[in-house]
């Protein structure tokens, strides 16, 4: 049987794409701007054998309300603070790496 208490996670039935936009100073130190952080949700479903609680028969991986683009993010402004690039890249099309 499936043991209680095991997580969509543990069973591999959901994984998270995250993209952390982390902004530093030329020196390499912290710039003092919150962090953008964005994250993708997969999910899937899959068949439990009822005598040995063995997972198999997974599905397709299906992006959470079908959203698979990490936006674009602009740097913001902030005194003193000389961004590289005005805007992060997006990406579309991202999956799970399951």
């Amino acid at each position: 049987m499936i043991q209680k208490g095991r997580t969509y996670r543990e069973l591999g039935l959901i994984e998270e794409v995250t993209h952390t936009v982390h902004y530093k100073l030329e020196d390499g130190s912290d710039a003092g701007i919150a962090d953008n952080v964005q994250t993708l949700t997969f999910t899937r479903t899959a068949e439990a054998d009822p005598v040995t609680g063995a997972i198999s028969n997974y599905g397709t991986w299906k992006a959470k309300g079908g959203d698979t683009t990490i936006d674009a993010v602009t740097t913001p402004n902030k005194d003193g603070y000389v961004a590289s690039a005005k805007t992060s890249t997006e990406r579309t099309k991202c999956s799970s790496y399951g």
